[in-house]
């Protein structure tokens, strides 16, 4: 469609990352950090799979641990959209939340930039050797069915 805004700015991979992430229960509660799992990650943001999730617009930080490097990531951002368990659908059938990255180092960009060119690289290739296989199986499958009817 002429003029239309791409959906994605930034390339999106897929991961499963350990992240703590500060969580208010109520009002009256004070922040404890809870453990998710981040599952999909760009340098626009990313989705942590949680039980217990931040309000929508609430501000939080996180501390990402990327394989490639023993420094953790810090990165500021907000709750942009929540999946509580009346809200999954079979698109997305996580619990967890969406956070928008607002604030984030320049080393550590660059840094959490190499690494989802990595991981690109390679869920790329996976996706062309499942494509490859599966025309490959099915050119198998035709010949057989060619060949032995």
């Amino acid at each position: 469609m002429y003029g239309a805004r791409p959906y994605r700015l930034f390339n999106r991979v897929v991961v499963n990352l350990p992240v703590e992430i500060p969580v208010k229960m109520n009002e009256a509660d004070r922040q404890r950090r809870r453990a998710g799992r981040i599952l999909s990650l760009s340098k626009g943001g990313f989705f942590v799979s949680t039980l217990v999730a931040p309000r929508t617009g609430e501000p939080i930080s996180a501390s990402i641990q990327l394989p490639i490097s023993d420094q953790l990531i810090q990165v500021r951002g907000t709750v942009i959209w929540v999946n509580h368990d009346t809200t999954l659908s079979a698109s997305f059938p996580e619990l967890g939340f969406g956070v928008r990255t607002d604030e984030i180092d320049t080393q550590d960009l660059d840094r959490l930039d190499y690494f989802i060119a990595k991981i690109d690289i390679v869920q790329d290739l996976r996706r062309r050797l499942a494509s490859t296989e599966d025309r490959l199986r099915h050119q198998a499958l035709t010949d057989w069915f060619y060949c032995c009817s």
